[in-house]
């Protein structure tokens, strides 16, 4: 069990909905491109929608709304990745339009579902168009921060545990732009060991955003949380990222 966490409206909404206008789009595997579960007495938040132990509804966004704002209006590859410029993130998009390229894939039927999708969700829930997703988010991102002592992959960062010590150097573990499945897996033991909680913590992050799940590793993450007291979140973390 973890704990009796309850389940926000509009998710709540966003999962009916999304059942009942699955049908219209068959070509799509979900609607939402999420398995959107929730078990407030089981695994206490969201099973993957998206992977994550610390749950997006308290990112810095505007929870739930924001991300699904982002996600309708095409701007996914913000809610995964740290872009350092709108040129780098325009190469992304070009990147994925070339990867969905198929013979076995429709892509203008995928789209004119996408759209339908779209469609239907602004009027459902009364979402404001987002034309320019790169802005929008790093507008949200410098709200943050001033607050953020390190930097992840998602672009969501990391705050202080305590209080902010002005003179304290948070040091980032040295694997941010790596793919962690090419890392000695020795190394990543061992810095899982030692390194204090704000770098463990963005290390995490950038384990989700890569689905990085080795069950060593994840086992040695669970214990370091639970250590320190992320009881929940150290389950969740199992959970989430499906180490059985």
């Amino acid at each position: 069990m973890l704990g009796n966490t309850v389940i926000p409206d509009l998710l709540q909404s966003i999962i009916q909905w999304e059942k009942d206008i699955a049908p219209e789009v068959p070509y799509l595997d979900t609607p939402t491109g999420f398995y959107l579960t929730f078990n407030e007495n089981d695994n206490g938040g969201y099973r993957c929608s998206p992977v994550d132990s610390i749950m997006f509804a308290g990112t810095g966004y505007d929870g739930i709304r924001d991300f699904f704002r982002l996600h309708f209006f095409g701007h996914e590859g913000l809610l995964l990745l740290d872009f350092e410029s709108k040129e780098e993130y325009m190469h992304y998009l070009q990147s994925q339009d070339d990867a969905q390229a198929s013979e076995h894939f429709d892509r203008e039927k995928w789209d004119r579902q996408r759209a339908i999708v779209r469609e239907e969700a602004v009027k459902a829930f009364n979402l404001e168009p987002i034309e320019d997703g790169f802005a929008y988010v790093q507008e949200l991102q410098a709200q943050r921060k001033t607050d953020r002592v390190l930097k992840t992959a998602d672009g969501l960062g990391i705050v202080p545990l305590g209080e902010r010590e002005e003179t304290k150097v948070y040091i980032p573990h040295p694997w941010r732009r790596i793919d962690l499945s090419d890392v000695n897996l020795n190394d990543l033991k061992a810095f899982v060991h030692d390194a204090e909680m704000e770098t463990l913590l963005a290390f995490i992050r950038d384990c989700q955003s890569q689905y990085f799940n080795h069950s060593e590793v994840m086992q040695l993450l669970y214990n370091r949380l639970d250590q320190y007291g992320f009881h929940l979140e150290a389950k969740r973390l199992l959970y989430c990222i499906d180490v059985s």
